[in-house]
């Protein structure tokens, strides 16, 4: 990330040039820290409760293992539960994703306690 003067027009293209700003770097690695953005304890706005055969987000007592960001809005994922993730397209008139929360953009939370938790 950059701070730069944005009173010139193009500022991108004065600091490709060289303008003069300054320079924050990452440090470490952007996906591990996605994952540890995506585990915090964000307000969690739903739940997603799969079967054994899957890998569990809520089990069936409730409680959290793992956080995603979901591929489909609610209406798009009530309308392909429980069907082949071959007839996504058929169904919802394009072709998805074949998860709802790809493994990519899901950190575990099993031992990571939430603003519900906190008392």
């Amino acid at each position: 990330m950059a701070i730069a003067g944005g009173r010139k027009r193009r500022p991108l293209d004065a600091l490709a040039r060289g303008a003069r700003c300054t320079w924050f770097a990452a440090q470490g690695d952007p996906r591990a820290a996605f994952k540890r953005w995506l585990g915090a304890p964000l307000k969690v706005e739903g739940a997603l409760v799969v079967d054994a055969d899957a890998i569990a987000v809520q089990g069936p007592d409730g409680k959290e293992s793992a956080r995603g960001l979901a591929t489909y809005g609610a209406e798009e994922a009530r309308r392909i539960m429980g069907r082949n993730s071959g007839d996504i397209e058929t169904v919802l008139g394009y072709r998805g994703r074949e998860e709802i929360i790809h493994r990519d953009d899901m950190a575990l939370t099993q031992n990571v306690s939430t603003e519900e938790d906190t008392p």
